[in-house]
């Protein structure tokens, strides 16, 4: 199959160029529609197996229910996740898009988030690094914020692209992405609670601050 990158890269960087001057500045949403239309019409057209593993109905109800929640104005990483999930839904592996990287720069610098490194295996995931607690490292995270893992790795799979029903891919794109997907779908935090089981077998409760990407990964 021919690989091809989202027009979408292209419709929103000249969005980004031409009407956002501060990376959290909503856009509108007659500007939304107007590029999501450009990148349907460009997927449809030039895409080589659009339907090859997605079913051509069900896809297009999925691009007519997203085009519909472009109502209200969106920053660029939130409109990120609704062209995401699109593109997760065709469920080719050679399709993908990615924010600007002046957007990435900001993320990683600026906002707040997840404070440890996490890698999944299967349907489970594992703390690799936590600079602010050491002794998390190698622990198997359960739940952040009440919210099992297992349903938050589900929900977040929603927005990752793969290779028809392959999920290998998608816990590999999790683990460098969480962070970021994880404030764009339940939002920022100040604070994580979390359970963890620790390497003697043992379930503990654990909080601690939001932390940038850069905090997050320096020690890698």
């Amino acid at each position: 199959m021919k690989e091809i990158k989202s027009t979408f890269l292209v419709a929103l960087s000249f969005i980004t160029v031409s009407y956002c001057q501060t990376t959290g500045e909503k856009i509108g949403a007659q500007l939304l529609r107007e590029d999501f239309t450009m990148f349907r019409d460009s997927i449809q057209k030039l895409h080589p197996g659009l339907y090859r593993y997605a079913d051509k109905n069900e896809l297009d109800k999925k691009f007519d229910s997203c085009y519909r929640t472009l109502d209200h104005p969106l920053s660029i990483p939130e409109f990120w996740t609704v062209i995401s999930f699109l593109i997760s839904a065709v469920k080719d592996g050679h399709t993908g898009c990615a924010l600007p990287a002046r957007i990435m720069n900001h993320y990683s610098n600026q906002v707040p988030s997840f404070p440890a490194k996490l890698i999944f295996i299967h349907i489970h995931g594992y703390i690799q690094c936590c600079n602010e607690k050491n002794c998390l490292e190698g622990t198997e995270l359960i739940s952040i914020d009440h919210h099992p893992l297992h349903e938050i790795m589900e929900h977040l799979f929603c927005y990752l692209p793969s290779e028809g029903s392959i999920r290998s891919g998608k816990n590999w794109e999790l683990s460098r992405k969480f962070q970021l997907l994880y404030n764009l779908v339940y939002g920022e935090h100040d604070n994580y609670v979390i359970e963890y089981i620790d390497r003697g077998g043992q379930l503990h409760t654990d909080s601690f601050k939001a932390a940038p990407f850069t905090e997050v990964f320096k020690f890698l």
